[in-house]
This record gives structure tokens, sequence and C-alpha cells, in this order.
């Protein structure tokens, strides 16, 4: 967000706690005091206030929202694995990327939610559960292209398991190439996820149908 932007949000004052509700296009709600409204020499006009992009972003906590949103994937990591065939019909959820899925090293792989869903389908890139020797499906990894050393995260496909678990070994060029081929051949077979907006993992997680 470019900080000269500015943004219009809907304000409602509430007298009995000299408190101002603001809503953001977005639906987002947060309350903000009196006192800042006026130091900041802000004018209601029509019910609306216009917000320079650093007020936004700290009245609406943007940051701490986006934390919390980016948590949301590791903690249904099995959920996204699950539903893996209904992402790839769905493009229009797909269209995401995370630091919390791919490969981070100094040569970085950064494939999109469908990618990974896509993955998940092949099943190619899989070791055995240490609990309960099902196989399990890579989802992130992290470490050196130089070395070669790396972290790899999976995730096991036995519902009644749903381990998370990492192994430390080598191979971390070979992680990234994985995921850079990935996402190139996920895109040539469902280009039209380019099209839609990002969206939340709260609100994918939400489309995602009950099992």
């Amino acid at each position: 967000m470019n900080q000269t932007e500015t943004i219009v949000v809907e304000a409602l004052f509430q007298p009995e706690t000299e408190v101002y509700q603001l809503i953001d296009r977005s639906g987002r709600v947060t309350h903000v005091r009196k006192d800042l409204i006026v130091d900041n020499k802000l004018d209601l006009i029509d019910g609306q206030l216009l917000l320079t992009a650093g007020l936004y972003k700290s009245w609406f906590k943007l940051e701490e929202l986006a934390r919390q949103d980016e948590a949301l994937f590791r903690a249904n990591i099995y959920k996204f694995y699950q539903h893996r065939a209904y992402l790839l019909a769905h493009p229009e959820l797909c269209n995401k990327y995370s630091n919390k899925f791919g490969a981070i090293s100094y040569v970085s792989s950064n494939p999109c939610l469908g990618a990974l869903a896509f993955s998940f389908s092949k099943g190619e890139r899989v070791v055995d559960c240490p609990l309960c020797g099902s196989p399990s499906h890579l989802y992130f990894a992290v470490g050196s292209v130089l070395s070669g050393t790396s972290t790899q995260s999976f995730i096991c496909e036995n519902e009644a398991c749903q381990n998370d678990h990492v192994v430390r070994t080598g191979g971390m060029s070979k992680v990234v190439d994985y995921f850079n081929k990935i996402q190139d051949a996920y895109m040539n077979l469902y280009p039209t996820t380019k099209e839609f907006r990002s969206k939340s993992f709260s609100s994918i997680l939400e489309a995602l149908p009950a099992v």
C-alpha cells in the first residue's frame, strides 16, 4: 500500500462512548476515539472519513490481521490437502501466494495455492509418516541451495493421523526446481487462476465444503 494513498471509510459516531466506528470497503470494522480523529484533523463528510494509508494500516491493524490470517494455513494444512480436488476445480480460490508453502532459500520458489493442490494430487514428493507409515506430502522447505541442506515440511495423508512433520535432509535445489515446475504445470492447465483476485486464507477456508 502506497503511503501517499488515501482510503475512504464509513464512519459512525457513538456519542455514549465518544468513539467512531469505522468500516472499510472490505467490511472490516474498527473503533477509534474521537480525540484521535480531531488530533489528525480529519473531517467527516457525508458519513465518511478520508484516511491516509498510514492511519488506515494502524487503525485497522492490517499487519496483525495479515499475520493472523497467514497462521491459518499451517493450522489447517490437512484441510487444504483434503480438499485438493475441490481447489483444482475452483481456480477462483487458488490465486493465493504465501511464504508458508513453497521453498524459501537464496533462490526461492513461491507457487500459488492451486499449484500446491496440484502437487498434493500428483503425490510425487512424499515420505513415509514417522507415526503411521502412510505417505506424507511435501508443502514447504527452507534451506540453502548452495550447501543443499534443507528442512522440509510434510503433511500425512492419513485422516486418522494428520501428522505435520519435518525432515532435515539435502537436495534443496531440487525442491526449488520442483516447486517452480509444479507452478508452471499448474498455470498451463489452469491459466484462468491468475484472473482472480487473491483471497485471504480465512475466506478460502470458509469456501471449502464440509466433509
